[in-house]
């Protein structure tokens, strides 16, 4: 997918990942481009989840994470409060809202719609 500022970036959606900062099981879901990766993580207490579960609609993230992967390839240092990104960063929420929103649309197209 290619932002609005022409930037190629890719979204991914997890369940159940066991995160040291994050208590387990932990919810996540990430937008990455060439330069940034945008993370955020959702409790759950579902031993087991069902795709219908992915659904982060009006969800505060309960840990954040955002890395210049270009200065820390590595993904060592958490920018998520720097000052100086946070207008950068809320696109990047905005954008991974919006991956979201699009994911849990496209299933319900599919259940309501099966092959």
């Amino acid at each position: 997918m290619t932002s609005s500022d022409g930037e190629v970036e890719s979204a991914c959606f997890y369940a159940g990942m066991k995160m040291m900062s994050c208590p387990p099981p932990a919810d996540m879901e990430a937008v990455r481009t060439k330069d940034w990766k945008y993370v955020r993580y959702f409790r759950s207490d579902k031993p087991q989840y069902g795709e219908e579960d992915v659904d982060f609609r009006g969800r505060q993230p309960d840990f954040e994470q955002f890395f210049d992967l270009t200065d820390d390839p590595g993904e060592e240092v958490n920018l998520i409060a720097e000052p100086g990104l946070q207008e950068r960063i809320g696109d990047f929420r905005e954008r991974c809202s919006q991956h979201s929103a699009a994911l849990v649309l496209a299933r319900q197209d599919t259940q309501a719609f099966p092959r």
